[in-house]
């Protein structure tokens, strides 16, 4: 049983309502509270642990821009006085490394790119390259100027992670090592999709959307950023003290990259209506 402990200001009107769907549980109920005494209130969540689920708050005032945050882990949440633009645009930057970081997909992707280029102009140009074009579409889609069906985009999204296992393992120069700034730009393309649908789950404030989308984007390359040169130091201290010469101890992570996009693949297509 996951329930909010409210602030004691708030006092109940009449009992919850409970609905029964299909696997899911919804209560709903009505409270009393006295003008202006939610900000600066705290509302706990008894039981929450980051390995059950993460929960979505958002408050909506009468009067001025709503505020919205996600809850993880134990710990009471404490609603902000009056939400500036700097604390919204501090809470998505977290919310874009978080998602950045456990995306995993993204990352083997990221992976992948990395893996293929030659050179640090060459490096520096596709990292670009797929940061322009994935801060593109996810800009166009929260903003509702075009959108794509999740569940294509997502299986697509898998399909690009096997393209570059297909051309690591073949060990020989193809499309992607010829034009890796435009391989990473057009699959960049379709990524800023997936990242939009993760935004659209916790959604945005519709008084700050600005703030909102530039800090979820800040956040999102930020920790694409620490991820890319985590990548290249291990290269580094790879190639100098562990393995010099690149050999099966190469290949073999490039087969699994390959088969778990195989797997992700058949799973999202499965998953289509």
């Amino acid at each position: 049983a996951l329930l909010p402990k409210l602030p004691e200001v708030c006092r109940p009107r009449g009992p919850a309502q409970v609905e029964q769907r299909s696997g899911v549980s919804v209560h709903r109920w009505r409270i009393e509270v006295p003008a202006g005494s939610l900000r600066g209130a705290v509302i706990e969540f008894p039981g929450l642990t980051p390995e059950l689920m993460d929960v979505l708050v958002r408050v909506v005032w009468r009067e001025g821009p709503g505020w919205t945050t996600v809850v993880r882990g134990a710990g009471g949440l404490r609603i902000p006085h009056r939400p500036t633009a700097s604390s919204t645009l501090s809470r998505y930057m977290v919310l874009g490394v978080e998602h950045i970081w456990f995306g995993f997909d993204h990352l083997l992707f990221v992976l992948g790119l990395l893996w293929i280029v030659r050179g640090w102009q060459r490096l520096v140009g596709t990292v670009t390259a797929f940061t322009l074009a994935h801060s593109i579409t996810l800009t166009l889609a929260v903003t509702g100027s075009m959108r794509l069906s999740s569940a294509p985009v997502e299986a697509v999204i898998a399909l690009s992670i096997l393209l570059l296992a297909c051309e690591l393992a073949r060990n020989r120069q193809g499309l992607t090592s010829r034009h890796t700034w435009l391989v990473g730009f057009g699959f960049g393309l379709l990524h800023g999709f997936g990242f939009a649908g993760a935004l659209a789950e916790v959604g945005l404030p519709s008084g700050a959307m600005f703030w909102a989308l530039a800090g979820f984007n800040l956040g999102v390359e930020f920790g694409q950023l620490v991820f890319v040169l985590a990548l290249v130091l291990g290269r580094l201290v790879w190639r100098r003290y562990v393995a010099p010469s690149d050999g099966w101890l190469v290949q073999l992570p490039v087969y699994g990259m390959g088969t778990v996009a195989v797997f992700w693949f058949c799973e999202r297509l499965a998953a289509f209506p």
